[in-house]
């Protein structure tokens, strides 16, 4: 099955791949994490009701993040008042929303809200939206809620809530006493284990690079070969990491030639891209925008014949793109791709 996910978005991806199967001590929707093509679209059912008046809830905060090489997930029951306000605040925003049919990523922030008086609840997620529109993925932010295992999905765009919600709850649950559950991160999921001389290898091409220091080291991101054959990688657990090789060669060491491919792309559409190399104005500025505030920075790259790395375009805290008509179309061509899951076996 093809997903029209574009090889820009791809950093996204790695930045939340590692899996995360704790047993949940509360009733939170176990976490997803990997793209889901929900069952249940927003065109299928009707609406759920939203809980814009939370008083009457108990509220149950939940993170899991990777902070150097530990998975670390944080619980704890959410009664501040200024906080319970701003939950409030940020649910009034999608009281008029429609829900949006989308394939999304999980950001590992989470909380339940439980009915005090009738015990039912209602799971509320922060996710990475992957909206096809024309053949063309975009990616969003929003809010996925599960009401009785009924999944549906609201966008934020990148409006405010983006950085309110990760952030009320890193100021709420970010503590040694609230820490459930430490153990080691690993560096690739066990979906995409090593195997790779099952796969031929040719030369990286693209690169996706997420940095983000908000709370804590988090630097991971994917790359593209010349086959069309997409990788992920997690610095935050990769030795050696700091011997003095360049990105490249680290990635080429400690992952390509160690790891098998999780996802394929189209060869042909790679192929074009590198045709291009040689038209790319690398003096050209990068032009763009704040965007955000704690998302990180997300870069996308593409490998010269020198094996130099140059930068096309950035998104998360910041949105731009090289001010370079080749490099604008090489962009326009990574949107443009789909990505195909391998099949692996556990």
């Amino acid at each position: 099955m093809k997903k029209a996910i574009s090889l820009l978005l791809a950093a996204i991806t790695a930045a939340i791949l590692p899996g995360c199967n704790n047993e949940q001590p509360t009733d939170i929707p176990e976490t997803t994490t990997t793209v889901s093509n929900t069952e249940t679209t927003a065109a299928e059912t009707e609406k759920p009701e939203i809980p814009l008046d939370i008083s009457g809830f108990t509220v149950i905060g939940r993170i899991t993040e990777n902070v150097d090489d530990k998975r670390i997930t944080y619980e704890k029951e959410i009664s501040e008042a200024e906080s319970i306000e701003k939950l409030g605040e940020i649910l009034d925003t999608l009281k008029d929303a429609e829900p949006v049919d989308a394939d999304y990523l999980t950001e590992f922030y989470s909380v339940t809200f439980r009915n005090d008086e009738t015990d039912e609840t209602i799971g509320m997620e922060y996710v990475t939206l992957f909206i096809e529109n024309d053949g063309v993925c975009t990616t969003e932010r929003g809010f996925l809620f599960d009401k009785n295992g009924q999944i549906t999905l609201y966008s934020t765009g990148y409006g405010w809530q983006i950085s309110a919600f990760p952030k009320l709850l890193s100021d709420e649950l970010i503590s040694e006493e609230n820490i459930i559950e430490t153990k080691e991160a690993p560096c690739f999921d066990e979906n995409y284990a090593a195997n790779g001389e099952e796969f031929e290898k040719g030369r990286i091409v693209f690169v996706n690079e997420y940095y983000n220091f908000a709370w804590g080291y988090q630097h991971s991101g994917s790359f593209t070969d010349d086959l069309g054959n997409i990788y992920y990688f997690d610095f935050a657990c990769l030795e050696n990491k700091d011997d003095g090789r360049t990105l490249l060669d680290i990635l080429y060491d400690e992952v390509y030639y160690k790891s098998r491919p999780a996802a394929h792309t189209d060869p042909e559409k790679i192929i074009k891209c590198t045709e291009k190399i040689p038209q790319i104005n690398t003096s050209a500025e990068m032009k763009g925008e704040a965007a955000a505030c704690d998302a990180g920075i997300y870069t996308l790259y593409i490998v010269d014949e020198n094996n130099k790395l140059i930068a096309l375009s950035e998104s998360g805290d910041w949105e731009g793109t090289l001010d370079d008509s080749a490099a604008k179309s090489i962009v326009k061509i990574c949107n443009s791709m789909t990505m195909e899951r391998y099949s692996i076996n556990r």
